[in-house]
């Protein structure tokens, strides 16, 4: 905590004599819009970085499960930020995280007490209301007008992410199965061209590993997948040679995906990656395979050479993954939304 206090003072600190100099600057003449807005990024960047190390660290923390951390910063270090000022963002965030966490808990007065804060502060945010009827949904005796409200809600904002999975989730709980699957068409042709831009168009990258120069080589021919399948398949052309020792696929910066199978043909056959023989940066093992959530550089490599016998196949190689994309309401296969372009 005094950690924290004094993070805060030296950014209040710099805040103040970075105004005394704006004021310096300014009675030197007019010709110095330049050096102005210089001086004034970086001390608004200045004032910024405190608070953005503190706001990474309680998110960090709330990966790890502290959310009690959350609850003391914004009731007693950033209780009195309002929706204007510059770290408004950072509470917000905080505010979304902790209101996410209780109601996925089924904590609903808890729940209530952190949205009717959140509201205060603006009482048109579209993720605060969402929640808001989520929060009537899950109790029993409001269960009906939080349905309702959810209803209302993404007919209005049918773009918003929050009610659209909250929506989708009430109907799968009530077991309203044929309106959920109308819902999920909608979603789908809606942002059909948001997704396939984004991973189709995206900045994949293919690299080689060569045994001779054990560096990596960049394939600058691949760019985006050659072709997405009918049955999700997203097929990559490799340049390989006989000293081709491991195969590397960069997805798209920020990419939030699940990949659960990885296979090479070549023109002797079609052959499995194990995906426990993966290596992975800045991505995840799990048991539905394996997933990246908005990190800047993903991706993945495997040896290739234990796989095939690289000196008896064609100069080129297809690998091949099977993706699917997180949506508001899960993953869905990349194929669903690209067959919608074509």
């Amino acid at each position: 905590m005094f950690k924290k206090a004094k993070l805060t003072i030296f950014g209040n600190g710099l805040s103040l004599l970075g105004s005394l100099l704006f004021i310096v600057i300014i009675s030197i003449g007019s010709d110095q819009k330049e050096r102005i807005n210089s001086w004034g990024d970086y001390w608004i960047g200045s004032y910024l970085s405190p608070h953005q190390a503190v706001f990474d660290n309680l998110l960090e923390g709330a990966d790890d499960g502290d959310f009690e951390a959350i609850k003391v910063h914004l009731e007693k270090n950033w209780d009195q930020v309002y929706k204007r000022d510059r770290i408004y963002p950072f509470k917000r965030k905080l505010l979304f995280t902790l209101v996410e966490e209780l109601l996925s808990q089924n904590n609903t007065e808890e729940a209530f007490y952190w949205i009717d804060r959140w509201k205060n502060l603006d009482e048109r945010d579209i993720d605060a209301r969402a929640f808001f009827a989520q929060a009537l949904f899950l109790s029993p005796d409001n269960s009906n007008e939080g349905f309702k409200l959810l209803e209302e809600g993404w007919s209005r904002f049918p773009h918003s992410p929050s009610y659209t999975r909250l929506y989708y989730a009430a109907l799968v709980k009530k077991e309203l199965n044929e309106e959920a699957r109308k819902l999920k068409i909608s979603f789908v042709k809606n942002h059909a061209l948001t997704y396939s831009d984004f991973y189709l168009q995206g900045k994949w990258r293919a690299y080689t590993l060569s045994l001779l120069t054990k560096k990596w080589e960049k394939e600058v021919s691949v760019n985006y997948p050659a072709t997405i399948d009918a049955d999700n398949w997203a097929v990559f052309v490799v340049n390989i040679s006989p000293d081709t020792k491991s195969i590397r696929l960069n997805l798209p910066p920020k990419s939030r995906a699940l990949i659960s199978e990885v296979e090479i043909t070549t023109n002797t056959g079609i052959f499995q990656v194990p995906l426990d023989q993966i290596q992975l940066r800045k991505m995840q093992r799990s048991d539905i395979g394996l997933t990246t959530s908005n990190h800047k550089r993903p991706y993945f490599f495997f040896k290739i050479n234990q796989l095939i016998n690289t000196s008896n196949q064609d100069k080129y190689v297809s690998v091949r993954i099977k993706i699917d994309v997180e949506t508001p309401l899960g993953y869905l296969p990349l194929a669903s939304f690209t067959e919608h372009i074509k």
